[in-house]
């Protein structure tokens, strides 16, 4: 029989095959390979054909990418506007209008000291009851 030259395709040694055979065993890593005898192995590749193959079917892809990108009408990104807070206009409001939770806020803080403490509340409160006597002259 007429034996086949074929290399692994683990390793890339040759294979000493007869042309009857339906595998091989490749001798120095051990790898088993089907053999098909419908078509003759062959090392024919060109590299420069498939390279230019690749590079025109990704021209293509992208050209195709490039018209589906103009037919479709185009959405705008309109960014959700966040509302702005007024912190300061906030803590304001607390301290003039609701005394008691000012005041609760004073308090229960653990970084001031207790003079200091007493000293806030009692102008939040004097703050506030000058603000509601100062209404009431207006009559």
């Amino acid at each position: 029989m007429k034996p086949v030259q074929i290399n692994c395709p683990h390793c890339g040694a040759p294979l000493k095959v007869e042309a009857t055979m339906q595998q091989a065993t490749c001798e120095y890593c051990g790898m088993t390979t089907w053999l098909d005898h419908e078509t003759e192995p062959t090392n024919d590749f060109d590299s420069e054909e498939a390279g230019y193959n690749f590079e025109k079917g990704r021209q293509r892809a992208q050209a195709e990418i490039a018209q589906q990108t103009y037919a479709q009408p185009r959405q705008t990104y309109t960014p959700v506007q966040s509302k702005k807070r007024h912190t300061f206009w906030w803590i304001m409001g607390w301290i003039f209008i609701f005394p008691i939770p000012a005041t609760i806020l004073i308090v229960r803080s653990k970084k001031m000291h207790w003079i200091l403490k007493i000293v806030l509340v009692l102008a939040v409160w004097g703050l506030y009851l000058a603000i509601g006597m100062a209404g009431g002259k207006g009559n």
